[in-house]
């Protein structure tokens, strides 16, 4: 039995012709490009998790006892480096991607879900999808979220705080 075990838990990469892989194990087979092509997949869904996870963190950042607010701070830039990426990313795509996750914020919670469900690449195909929910519903006025404005101080040199 543990010979099997063995087996099945011990892969085996082999050549059935010549430029074919297979990874076989015990009595089962795997052509090479369908699990290059999995294990690609679960690289990418790990990164799209690990993106949302931050970008989580980012818009509602827990303040944790006793952190100083150089911490927060350094805290908040790492999670929107591992959100956002701007190494991998232009200037102009991070510009999109922020844009886009505000015009979405603004939305009202009926249509913010419906075209979080259909996941647009960037904002003019969120502005599309909005558009498109409005006229199916037969919505003439753009049905924004109303959000209370925070108050502004004037410091004692007249600056907006």
């Amino acid at each position: 039995e543990s010979r099997k075990l063995h087996l099945i838990f011990s892969p085996v990469l082999s050549q059935r012709e010549p430029g074919e892989l297979v990874l076989s194990w015990g009595d089962h087979s795997v052509p090479h490009i369908w699990w290059q092509q999995s294990f690609k997949n679960m690289r990418l869904m790990h990164r799209l998790v690990h993106r949302l996870v931050y970008r989580r963190r980012f818009r509602e950042p827990d303040i944790q006892p006793g952190e100083t607010p150089h911490k927060l701070y350094t805290r908040l830039k790492d999670m929107f480096f591992k959100w956002i990426g701007p190494a991998e990313r232009s200037v102009a795509k991070v510009f999109e991607v922020l844009i886009t996750e505000q015009f979405r914020h603004t939305l009202a919670p009926e249509i913010r879900v419906w075209v979080k469900e259909h996941g647009p690449a960037d904002g003019l195909r969120a502005v599309e999808l909005v558009e498109t929910f409005m006229s199916a519903w037969c919505q003439k006025n753009f049905p924004a979220e109303p959000r209370p404005r925070p108050a502004t101080r004037a410091n004692s040199l007249g600056q907006l705080q």
